[in-house]
């Protein structure tokens, strides 16, 4: 690290610390307002909203297992593929979810309509555990638990291919659209520190 960068983050923690505590402020009394954050505080959480925000945009999942897909999204009501096997995962998903598990895909979609027998089960990480079975070819349920607690995301764009080495990335439109009005100040998806 260089002289000039390791002064940066010291003025920058040097300004947080100056702007953004309230030491030798009295504690609370019960009942009492809370303190407002200092200046400082609120731009380190504004960063980190934003950083947060941004690596919300994208999901990424490799897999390695005896697993065939070949699937295109364009949002859950208009995709179309299959995938069929076992494989382990390593997952950066929707909704700040990071992990490692088991994931079983029995699953085929065209348009709106899909079969999914699907099953995760975490090993390590934020991912929720979760089972899908539609024992018929139906259309999405936009109400499904799997939409509702944000497994999985029901107007993602994206692909996922492979052969025993299986790849999927999504795009997340709704979190770009959180990005950029979170620039100025609004939180879409109440999801900032």
């Amino acid at each position: 690290m260089s002289k000039k960068t390791t002064w940066m983050w010291a003025g920058l923690l040097l300004f947080a610390m100056t702007f953004g505590a309230q030491a030798g402020e009295p504690e609370a009394q019960p009942g009492a307002q809370p303190e407002e954050p200092g200046f400082g505080i609120k731009v380190l959480h504004y960063l980190g909203s934003r950083a947060l925000d941004f690596a919300d945009i994208f999901s990424l999942s490799l897999g390695f297992g005896a697993q065939g897909s070949l699937e295109a999204t364009a949002t859950d009501f208009c995709r179309a593929g299959f995938a069929y096997g076992d494989s382990w995962e390593v997952v950066k998903g929707l909704n700040r979810q990071y992990g490692v598990g088991a994931y079983e895909a029995r699953n085929a979609s065209l348009l709106s309509f899909t079969y999914d027998c699907d099953r995760y089960r975490p090993f390590c990480g934020t991912l929720p555990e979760f089972d899908m079975y539609d024992d018929v070819f139906w259309l999405i349920d936009p109400h499904a638990e799997i939409y509702t607690k944000k497994i999985s995301d029901l107007w993602a764009v994206g692909v996922r291919a492979g052969i025993i080495l299986n790849v999927s990335v999504m795009f997340h439109p709704v979190e770009f659209a959180d990005f950029l009005v979170g620039i100025v100040g609004c939180d879409l998806a109440d999801d900032d520190l």
